[in-house]
């Protein structure tokens, strides 16, 4: 796989294939960093826990971000969201820095 911060099309990937393959999808929900090393050749580093939920039409997810202590962003951060993307966690494989 090439590599990427976009992590809008990982997940998409991730999406898709779970949506096509049942036993996948049953991987994915069971054992996440197995499936995502297999499907996306990534190793999910050990301190990093992956929670994957299938929603349902009664059921509603809210997913909080992670609280900040600081209102300043960093450098780092304001060139992440001036270029408007969305970037993957700084564990994933990158050649874009």
């Amino acid at each position: 796989m090439a590599k990427t911060r976009d992590i809008k099309s990982v997940h998409d990937k991730l999406i898709g294939k779970a949506r096509e393959d049942e036993a996948f999808k049953a991987k994915l929900i069971q054992d996440p960093k197995a499936a995502i090393k297999d499907c996306l050749g990534v190793a999910v580093p050990d301190g990093i826990e992956i929670e994957v939920l299938e929603e349902k039409p009664d059921k509603l997810y809210l997913v909080l971000p992670v609280a900040r202590d600081d209102t300043e962003l960093s450098d780092e951060d304001l060139v992440k969201v001036a270029g408007g993307t969305m970037c993957a966690p700084p564990w994933w494989p990158c050649d874009c820095n």
